[in-house]
């Protein structure tokens, strides 16, 4: 009896395991569900490390010796044993249906009867709009900044890293980077076409440090999947789906940057993009936007 609750318990175990290595959705670059278990990243290092710890507990039970103990003590006929191998088939059977269950549940990250709206009473007015941004003009704004998503999404489809130097943040090149040589090893693409926009506002602006920065919500409908040889591995490109996005964008006020943004060192050579001190790639943002922040707040 004592064997049948410790295998019981492991069971439990497990499963628990695999219901809190529920996939999230990146800040930048795989924005979507792939459908729960196949979402990129940390789905696959979570289901792997809930293998190995169901592995290390099974592990650290001794089968052997708890039969023979077992049996020394109350001497089990093969009967009971027969019997206790068929509960340890009855508890995989009833896991692997229960897993396939939530797998199901959470093949989408919102049910697609919902649909992503905007509250546009957290919307900002051109009039405080223009204390920072004169000549700001909501329709050309909002289109510009469309324009710039856009143009770093084919960027990263294309694995066009000059396009995403000139088009991001430092920290958020190198987090694009990191991720495009990770897909790139793995030989796959993520593909993302077919972009419309739905809604945008602009949330709030700043001034500091001689640097503005313009947070935006937008809704953004568009295909995006992943596919290795040509051929789809995960998501969908029949389906369009559809993102709720916060991104903020910076642009340097001064005509251009004389100090490097990440040691400080003097710039000497203007037509560089490089920093000779410490390496770094040096984005110059004066008078033009680039994305310093990309963040999924839904999908439908």
């Amino acid at each position: 009896m004592k064997k049948k609750i410790k295998i019981f318990i492991l069971a439990l175990v497990a499963v628990f395991s695999l219901l809190i290595a529920r996939p999230v959705i990146a800040d930048s670059g795989f924005d979507s569900d792939y459908g729960g278990s196949s979402n990129f990243g940390s789905s696959s290092s979570d289901w792997g490390s809930s293998s190995s710890s169901w592995s290390s507990d099974s592990s650290s039970y001794d089968w052997d010796d708890d039969y023979s103990s077992s049996s020394s003590s109350s001497n089990h006929s093969s009967s009971s044993k027969e019997d206790d191998y068929i509960a340890i088939i009855m508890i995989i059977i009833i896991m692997t249906v229960f897993i396939y269950l939530m797998q199901k549940q959470s093949s989408s990250k919102m049910p697609a009867s919902i649909d992503l709206k905007l509250d546009h009473s957290l919307e900002m007015s051109e009039e405080n709009i223009k204390k920072i941004l004169p000549d700001y003009n909501k329709k050309a704004f909002v289109d510009a900044r469309y324009n710039d998503f856009i143009r770093v999404q084919n960027a990263w489809t294309k694995f066009d890293y000059d396009t995403l130097r000139n088009s991001l943040t430092d920290e958020l090149y190198n987090q694009y980077e990191m991720q495009l040589e990770t897909l790139k090893a793995a030989g796959e693409v993520n593909e993302m076409n077919d972009f419309n926009m739905q809604d945008a506002m602009v949330t709030n602006i700043t001034d500091e440090n001689n640097e503005i920065t313009v947070t935006m919500e937008f809704i953004i409908g568009f295909y995006d999947y992943i596919t290795k040889d040509g051929k789809l591995e995960k998501g969908s490109d029949k389906k369009k789906i559809y993102q709720h996005y916060e991104m903020k964008f910076v642009c340097n006020k001064d005509s251009k940057i004389d100090v490097c943004p990440n040691c400080g060192a003097k710039l000497t050579d203007a037509a560089s993009q490089k920093c000779e001190y410490c390496g770094s790639i040096i984005t110059n943002i004066s008078k033009k936007f680039v994305l310093s922040k990309k963040e999924s707040k839904g999908q439908r």
